[in-house]
């Protein structure tokens, strides 16, 4: 069961996404009675657990869609500030995501070329 604070922060980000033209949803798999505990003033829709888990992994979760494609995706400890909403979030995150894959693929290089001299290195003194 998710907490009812970090709901509470998450339907304030909703609200505020609203305000700034960015359409919002909850979605659910708890009843409708349950969910009579909060006054959330958002869109609500219910789903399949199972599908739900498989798609959010965090409780709560939070995903942003452009186009019916996934652009970012955090729990409630990982959620950008309200205000990072604003303007173009989809933008900012395809930007993050290309800067985090060249770092990604840096990396990788960096490591391949080290396993490759620690393979070659040693075989190259054997010759000697």
């Amino acid at each position: 069961e998710a907490d009812p604070v970090l709901l509470a922060e998450g339907f304030e980000t909703g609200r505020h996404c609203i305000d700034n033209g960015i359409s919002f949803y909850i979605l659910t798999a708890s009843g409708k009675n349950e969910l009579s505990n909060y006054d959330s003033n958002l869109p609500i829709h219910f789903t399949d657990e199972t599908t739900l888990k498989t798609v959010v992994r965090a409780n709560p979760g939070y995903i942003l869609l452009q186009a019916g494609t996934v652009t970012g995706k955090w729990s409630s400890s990982t959620l950008p500030e309200k205000e990072w909403f604003e303007g173009d979030p989809v933008g900012r995150q395809i930007e993050k995501m290309g800067k985090r894959n060249s770092l990604y693929i840096v990396t990788i290089i960096s490591l391949s070329a080290m396993m490759l001299l620690m393979i070659l290195v040693p075989a190259l003194r054997k010759w000697r």
